[in-house]
């Protein structure tokens, strides 16, 4: 290794070093290539430096593919081995692709080589994260050329390949928010994009682009059509300059209010914006202040809600007492429960499976609980924030119907099997995505969905997101994290564990409790997950364990 390739090696490291890096966890399971000739560069190593002269075709080809880790200035070190023509041509935005092991190279001939990896993982042009169930196999052929006396890269794929470890070091995930239909909730479409000072621009045009394909039709866009960047976006002591098109003075007074809390929420992912700034033809766009500023995420009771002896509401390590909500607690205590979902925000309501099997609506007030589905073995029905209920039969996913207040039935268009085993329906905060826990006879399948709804909020149909790759315990229950992710309990090999899948991104293990029979979210994404086990024990994460919440229970209730 030549002094300049060590230096590059070490700066790298310190840089890891001190960001606290970590990589992606995609790579299971994944068989690694032959490499021939050289040996592979360390992990995480980047080629901070242009080309060395009299580099071979091979060491051009190995430190090209290190530099795409460097986004900075439009990729400026990696265009270097290009020729003049190509490194203009090149459009390293086309994709990411997240390698697993080591490449295998080889040569067509004298000026030609190939670049094999595996992969389950990868980004897209517009930022979208992928992964996928089973690895696969990606080549890319590079010619070169002599330019003036060294080799240089004349033809090669766009894009990117990275290691998990260059992925993790190199880009930063970006949730785009759009509205729900009410304009009450901002809804998150996560992507990813390089690292860079100049990552705002990207943001913006990606987020005046539209939403994610599956999520398009729940969520509407607040931009007039044909909107775009007009200039790159300024920050000037915390304050972001957003300059747009024309066509954004269409908006309406309240369209305006809108779009610049789309910006608002979008940009704050980053830590030097404060404030938004919308501006056309470098004027600032009249835009009135908004009085009740959007919800990114509706915030719960941060105590727990449980059933315990008898008693039903909410209650904390701190209290020996339970605080019971008024008349509902009393009508879900005498159902004799064995699951409850409860809805501030849709009307202090709940969704019960009572203990004769059937679901109820449990309101407020004096009225009886409303008995909604007898089918047979239903599954633990859901509760949105609109106060639909949400139930199916254990075994008939398909047979899904939503329960508006009055007791009508709503039956979904959606491409639900209509066989396998249905552990838990969650219908995110915000109203505009629901995922279904499945146990078919392909294994545990987690599914996503955007919820498609009428004029009146009632649920028509859904929109399936990609699959999403899960490990193959069997499905125990799941529930949101935040409005970014989902969580799943699971047992396996006689234990249980729980996952946790971002929508549109990475996947973690967050361990596994012990004989865990439920889970529920919370407030604060992971710490306010709870689990209660076998024992009736209330645990919480603490660490990389699952530790007493100082809580006992005989059912927890999910807070929607």
């Amino acid at each position: 290794m030549t002094e300049r390739r060590l230096a590059s090696v070490l700066a790298l490291v310190t840089a890891l070093l001190l960001s606290g890096c970590v990589a992606i966890p995609t790579s299971s399971g994944v068989q690694t290539g032959p490499v021939v000739g050289d040996a592979e560069a360390p992990e995480g190593e980047f080629a901070s430096f242009g080309p060395e002269p009299g580099a071979t075709q091979q060491e051009i080809l190995q430190d090209f593919m290190l530099a795409g880790a460097s986004a900075e200035n439009d990729y400026r070190v990696a265009r270097q081995f290009l020729t003049e023509e190509f490194s203009t041509a090149w459009n390293p935005n086309a994709s990411v692709v997240v390698r697993s092991g080591g490449p295998a190279i080889g040569r067509t001939d004298d000026n030609t080589m190939t670049y094999r990896v595996n992969t389950r993982a990868g980004v897209d042009a517009t930022g979208r994260y992928f992964q996928e169930e089973v690895a696969s196999e990606n080549e890319r052929v590079v010619r070169f050329e002599q330019e003036n006396g060294e080799w240089r890269i004349a033809e090669a794929p766009d894009g990117i390949v990275l290691t998990d470890a260059g992925f993790a070091s190199a880009f930063d995930s970006h949730s785009l928010y759009f509205w729900e239909p009410d304009f009450e909730y901002l809804v998150p479409d996560l992507r990813w994009f390089p690292r860079s000072s100049q990552v705002q621009n990207r943001i913006v045009r990606e987020l005046l682009a539209g939403p994610t394909e599956w999520l398009d039709p729940a969520v509407v866009q607040s931009f007039p059509n044909n909107t775009t960047i007009a200039a790159p976006v300024e920050v000037v002591q915390g304050e972001a300059r957003v300059t747009l098109s024309e066509e954004a003075q269409l908006a309406t007074t309240q369209q305006r209010v809108q779009l610049r809390e789309q910006l608002r929420a979008t940009l704050s992912t980053l830590p030097d914006i404060r404030s938004v700034t919308v501006l056309v033809n470098d004027v600032p766009l009249p835009i009135e202040d908004s009085d009740t500023p959007p919800l990114v995420q509706q915030p719960v009771d941060s105590r727990v809600l449980l059933l315990r002896d008898g008693e039903f509401g909410f209650t904390s390590p701190s209290s020996d007492e339970i605080d019971q909500i008024g008349q509902l607690s009393a009508k879900v205590v005498d159902l004799e429960p064995t699951s409850v979902t409860y809805a501030a925000g849709g009307g202090r309501a709940a969704a019960v499976r009572a203990g004769d099997g059937a679901v109820y609506l449990v309101l407020t007030g004096e009225a009886p609980p409303v008995q909604l589905d007898t089918r047979a073995d239903l599954a633990p029905p859901a509760i949105d924030s609109e106060g639909m209920v949400w139930s199916a039969p254990e075994d008939s996913p398909s047979a899904l119907v939503v329960y508006d207040q009055s007791g009508e039935e709503h039956p979904l268009a959606s491409s639900l099997p209509a066989s396998g085993r249905v552990a838990s329906i969650d219908v995110s905060r915000d109203g505009a995505r629901v995922a279904f826990y499945l146990e078919t006879s392909g294994g545990a399948v987690l599914s996503l969905f955007s919820v498609v709804r009428d004029d009146d909020g009632v649920p028509e149909s859904l929109v399936e997101a990609p699959p999403i790759p899960i490990d193959g315990a069997r499905p125990i229950d799941a529930t949101w994290v935040d409005g970014r992710s989902l969580a799943t309990l699971g047992e396996r090999d006689g234990a249980t564990r729980v996952m946790q899948y971002d929508v549109g991104g990475q996947i973690r293990t967050l361990g596994g409790p012990s004989e865990a029979v439920s889970i529920v979210g919370g407030n604060g994404g992971v710490d306010g997950l709870r689990v209660l086990d076998g024992q009736g024990i209330v645990l919480q994460q603490r660490g990389s364990g699952w530790q007493s919440a100082g809580l006992r229970a005989s059912l927890l209730a999910t807070q929607q």
